[in-house]
């Protein structure tokens, strides 16, 4: 099985298939950055717990100054 990734960004969305393994990395490297919303619940992950066949949003953290 495999987790789905869709991470949006300023010239749209890309939209990855990865391992679990490959799915925890990507999460943790852009832990501060990013939300990581589950797409089914669109509920905010609060942790890194990923299962496989789980679908994923990385939505940017906006902050302005």
């Amino acid at each position: 099985m495999t987790v789905k990734i869709k991470k949006i960004g300023r010239e749209g969305h890309s939209e990855v298939d990865v391992s679990q393994e490959q799915a925890i990395e990507m999460c943790r490297a852009e832990e501060g950055r990013y939300f990581v919303i589950d797409s089914k619940t669109k509920q905010l992950v609060k942790e890194i717990n990923i299962k496989d066949g789980q679908e994923l949003m990385l939505v940017p953290i906006i902050r302005g100054g």
